[in-house]
């Protein structure tokens, strides 16, 4: 269910392909090896980055390299540096952040309410899967 659901809704769904993981982003293939070294070179420019909304920015591509991998956990902290840090990024760092939790079986939807009402678009009715009032 993970893999349809990240599909349904980001364009992301992941599966093994002799016994290596493949992620598919928007339609094109993506194996474990490069989102290591794409994962290594956002977080070498979130280190580097000196200013906050640069370092937004990475580590939001880097919380989304997490979420594609699977890695939920990192994924979220990533998201809450972010909410902490830059208020320019709040709308997308509370969507992601309902999303990383609900997928480590934590209902947020709190998170998906404040990330509404900041202005987030998405198509709201694939997040009732999580919270039916939005």
């Amino acid at each position: 269910m993970k893999t349809v659901l990240l599909f349904v809704l980001f364009g992301i769904s992941a599966y093994s392909q002799k016994d290596s993981l493949a992620v598919e982003i928007d339609g094109g293939t993506i194996n474990r090896d490069k989102l290591e070294m794409l994962l290594n070179d956002v977080t070498r420019q979130i280190d580097e980055a000196m200013d906050l909304d640069k370092k937004s920015d990475f580590l939001s591509q880097r919380g989304v390299l997490f979420l594609a991998m699977g890695n939920y956990s990192k994924s979220n902290l990533d998201f809450l540096t972010i909410i902490e840090i830059d208020k320019g990024h709040v709308p997308e760092a509370y969507y992601y952040k309902a999303i990383t939790n609900s997928l480590l079986g934590k209902s947020d939807c709190e998170s998906f309410r404040k990330a509404k009402s900041l202005g987030y678009e998405t198509d709201w009715t694939n997040v009732k899967i999580f919270c039916s009032d939005l």
